[in-house]
């Protein structure tokens, strides 16, 4: 997929933000959202989020907002794709965006493609006892690879997270990259400073 034949409102190929997750259920569309609508309203940047997973949420999200449950809408300035086919992509891609972020959801090895395609990439995990094992495990495994990426630790207040836990199967793992805590932060309002140095960590090349 040659996505730099394809140019944005500024002339420029998009920028392509690939986020997913250690586990399911950690925060993934709820960053892509937040991410989306900060780079649409407080950048002015023509913003698309393709929901790259089969988990249907964007048709649950649009029939919330207007009763139709549609896989292709737009809200507060931001396109949404649901249920995104490899076929579509194309079509997508010509569209002008100056940012694609894919909602990967879970990560997998079927991901690797568009993963290895993103210019960014984020790996969300969340500090609940039986969830940050995996999202350690997980991110270890990508340091190791020296893939460059960003590792968000979604609703964690504290910088608690110690650099030394033990897997599941009792082994000791370790991990020193520098993990970004993010707390709760709602929709439809102005994004934390926090958040807003997140953001902008992303945005810029």
């Amino acid at each position: 997929m040659r996505f730099w034949k394809h140019k944005s409102e500024t002339g420029k190929p998009p920028m392509l933000i690939g986020i997913a997750g250690a586990k399911r259920g950690v925060g993934v569309t709820h960053i892509s959202v937040l991410l989306g609508e900060y780079l649409e309203i407080e950048k002015g940047a023509k913003t698309a989020i393709l929901e790259w997973n089969s988990h249907g949420d964007f048709e649950w999200m649009e029939a919330a907002c207007s009763g139709k449950g549609e896989k292709v809408f737009s809200y507060r300035g931001v396109d949404y794709f649901g249920r995104v086919e490899e076929n579509q992509l194309e079509d997508i891609l010509a569209k002008g965006y100056s940012y694609i972020i894919f909602d990967l959801g879970e990560i997998k090895q079927k991901h690797k493609k568009i993963w290895e395609m993103c210019h960014k990439k984020v790996l969300v995990g969340n500090p609940a006892l039986w969830k940050k094992g995996a999202f350690f495990q997980m991110a270890g495994g990508l340091a190791k690879e020296k893939i460059t990426l960003l590792y968000l630790l979604n609703l964690s207040e504290d910088e608690f997270v110690s650099s030394e836990l033990h897997g599941h199967n009792g082994t000791k793992m370790e991990f020193k990259n520098k993990i970004i805590h993010l707390g709760y932060c709602p929709f439809g309002k102005k994004p934390s400073k926090k958040m807003e140095n997140l953001f902008e960590i992303i945005r810029k090349a």
